[in-house]
């Protein structure tokens, strides 16, 4: 089963503010940064389960993407 993908706009803006350093400290590595964040959450839908849950009371479940020292933090609902 594919789920659905649902991002939360804080993440976003985290996201982008994330790339906007990294591009600050080398021309293009801010980019390299959100194309390597944005694959590694595409991933997701198709085996959201992949990892283990981090803290049981809220299901909240988290990784790293490769390259990068950056969490990416989610939660699977129902099909979402």
């Amino acid at each position: 089963m594919i789920h659905q993908l649902a991002i939360h706009p804080d993440a976003l803006a985290d996201l982008e503010t994330a790339a906007a350093w990294y591009e600050e400290q080398q021309p293009g590595l801010g980019a390299d940064f959100s194309r390597t964040v944005r694959q590694a959450i595409n991933t997701l839908p198709a085996n959201p389960v992949i990892y283990r849950v981090r803290e049981r009371r809220r299901q909240v479940r988290w990784f790293f993407p490769p390259r990068f020292p950056y969490r990416i933090v989610y939660r699977v609902s129902g099909e979402r």
